[in-house]
């Protein structure tokens, strides 16, 4: 028992050297690849918990994380927050790091279409279609999606 406890612990360290995860994550990762008992089981929510209370792993820390890195790379809040329910971080905790994160979802929904299409007006419906639909894929509401539409290469320039 204590040889898998050992095993599973350094199993854990060795993730979490890589990247930050949740709570049910990480229980998931350390459950995943083998026959799993109930002994098992136990042994990896002990070692969960340990961690947890070193404050290694922190469900709000990694939400914050994924906030800030995935608005980093043009994600925007609805499917940053669908991710993290994904990832079964709480709903309290994604609601948290949202607040928390000081990021200007309108600059960010604008600064995606700019990179991606350039900020000239469109006239032809097909091409706003295809341009409104990725900003949507990215996970931006539809008032980020009209602001970003209504940007123009004149009003951004400065």
């Amino acid at each position: 028992m204590d040889e898998i406890f050992r095993q599973l612990k350094n199993k854990a360290v060795q993730l979490l050297s890589r990247r930050e995860h949740g709570e049910k994550e990480l229980l998931n990762k350390l459950l995943s690849g083998s026959d799993i008992d109930d002994k098992q089981r136990d042994i990896a929510e002990k070692v969960l918990e340990e961690l947890v209370q070193r404050d290694y792993v922190s469900d709000a820390r990694f939400a914050e994380m994924s906030v800030r890195n995935r608005a980093m790379q043009g994600y925007g809040p609805l499917r940053i927050c669908q991710e993290l329910k994904q990832k079964q971080v709480p709903e309290a905790e994604i609601e948290l790091a949202m607040k928390s994160v000081e990021i200007d979802w309108f600059e960010n929904v604008v600064a995606m279409r700019d990179k991606k299409f350039g900020l000239d007006l469109v006239d032809d419906i097909k091409l706003r279609a295809k341009q409104q639909r990725f900003l949507q894929y990215k996970g931006y509401s539809f008032d980020h999606i009209q602001h970003a539409m209504a940007a123009n290469s004149k009003d951004h320039s400065e």
